[in-house]
């Protein structure tokens, strides 16, 4: 281990709990939109989770699951699906199960 990568580990934790605060308080004033979009880019930027957008999609659609936000959950899960990024089986099944709900 060197110097940067001591140093850079507790960056992005930190701007890991970062954004997922700002999702939750950008989805407590109703600018759930908004705040997937950032904790997306704070996310993608500063850790490891780059290289993994399943991952990204993952954290993202855990918080919008435990506001109940589930209109915006599914908007960002087939916004992920149209950005071509594979969802895992239980996001799948999770979706799956709020659509027939809707209907």
């Amino acid at each position: 281990m060197n110097a940067i990568t001591t140093q850079k580990q507790p960056v992005a934790a930190t701007c890991s709990c970062c954004a997922k605060l700002l999702l939750c308080l950008k989805t407590a004033l109703n600018e759930t939109e908004d705040g997937v979009a950032i904790c997306y880019q704070i996310l993608k930027s500063y850790n490891r989770y780059d290289r993994a957008p399943e991952i990204l999609l993952f954290i993202i659609l855990q918080i919008l699951d435990a506001y109940d936000e589930k209109e915006a959950w599914m908007h960002t899960y087939e916004k992920a699906l149209a950005n071509n990024i594979q969802p895992r089986m239980t996001l799948r099944e999770h979706y799956a199960k709020l659509k027939a709900e809707r209907h």
